[in-house]
């Protein structure tokens, strides 16, 4: 008996041949619960990976302006925080200029 297949099945073993034998993914997206308590928080890893950020930034700001204005220049992080924007800007001086 001579085994016959059809284009779907042939398609089917093409695209398991290009993926490297892996099976195929499914393509439904992933659901999960919007928790409302949640909404506009900062995770601990984005958190450490923005520290980081502005900690590197101010060891260069240090290096780069103390050598530049020939004077001893210390730039530090003191906290990182979660705000909103209108928490930020009743923070600011009312003359200052944002841009």
């Amino acid at each position: 008996m001579q085994n016959e297949l059809n284009q779907e099945e042939i398609d089917a073993m093409v695209r398991k041949a290009r993926s490297g034998g892996r099976a195929e993914q499914s393509k439904e997206p992933r659901v999960e619960l919007w928790d409302v308590r949640r909404a506009g928080q900062i995770g601990r890893a984005q958190l450490q990976s923005i520290t980081q950020l502005h900690e590197g930034f101010a060891r260069s700001l240090t290096n780069a302006l103390g050598t530049y204005l020939r004077v001893v220049f210390a730039a530090t992080l003191v906290s990182a925080e979660h705000l909103t924007y209108r928490e930020f800007d009743q923070r600011v001086p009312e003359t200052t200029y944002l841009a």
